[in-house]
C-alpha cells in the first residue's frame, strides 16, 4: 500500500470554505453587491429614454426590444438622493446649480428577470465589479437597520473582504417589488 504524497495529504486535510460571486458597485459613496446567480447579462448603457409615469423607471433597448430600466440609487436610497447630484460623478467645468452636467459618464445595466419573467433593466452609474465572498463574510442585518438613513432594500453586510471596502448585499425581492405591483401588464 502506497502512502500519499504529502501534497495530497495537506490538500485533502484542507477545508475550503463555501464563497459566493457577487457583482458589486458603487452608489453615492457606498459599496453595494447583487449574487451573480440573479444576473442574465451586464452590460453598457448604449441610450437611455424617458422616464415611464415617474416611478423611477425609464425605457431602454436590449436585443431590439423595450426593457424597463429602474434607477437602483433612487430604489435605495428613495427621492431626495435621486434629486441631489450624484456625488460619485464630476462635474462640468460650466455648471450651474440648476443644471448640471456630468463628464464622460458611462452607465452600465444589470440585466435580472422580474417575477413575471420579463427582463428589468437595474441601472448603475459606475462600473461593476466581480467579486468571490466568503460565507462567512455575510452578516445578516435587521429589517428596519437603516430606517433613519434612509437606505432601502438591504439585507445583508459582507464585511473581511481583503483589501475591499464593507458591501451591502441588496434584496432583490425589494429592489422589484414596486415594478411588479406598477409594471405588471407591462
Amino acid at each position: 500500500m502506497a502512502l500519499p504524497s504529502s501534497f495530497a495529504y495537506r490538500r485533502a486535510s484542507r477545508k475550503v470554505e463555501p464563497s459566493q460571486q457577487l457583482i458589486a458597485f458603487r452608489i453615492h459613496h457606498e459599496w453595494f453587491a447583487l449574487p451573480i446567480l440573479v444576473a442574465q447579462k451586464v452590460i453598457l448603457l448604449d441610450k437611455l429614454h424617458d422616464s415611464l409615469f415617474n416611478t423611477g423607471a425609464s425605457v431602454a433597448f436590449y436585443q431590439e426590444e423595450e426593457l424597463v430600466v429602474l434607477d437602483i440609487g433612487r430604489r435605495i436610497f428613495g427621492e431626495a438622493i435621486a434629486k441631489a447630484a450624484n456625488p460619485d460623478e464630476p462635474l462640468a467645468p460650466n455648471h450651474t446649480t440648476t443644471q448640471i452636467q456630468f463628464v464622460n459618464q458611462q452607465r452600465y445595466l444589470v440585466i435580472v428577470d422580474s417575477f413575471h419573467g420579463e427582463p428589468i433593466g437595474l441601472l448603475l452609474n459606475s462600473q461593476p465589479s466581480l467579486r468571490r465572498v466568503p460565507q462567512s463574510a455575510f452578516s445578516p442585518l435587521p429589517p428596519n437597520h437603516f430606517a433613519e438613513g434612509g437606505i432601502r432594500c438591504v439585507h445583508a453586510l459582507v464585511t473581511s473582504i481583503q483589501g475591499h471596502p464593507p458591501l451591502f448585499l441588496l434584496n432583490l425581492h425589494q429592489l422589484l417589488e414596486p415594478v411588479t405591483h406598477h409594471f405588471s401588464g407591462y
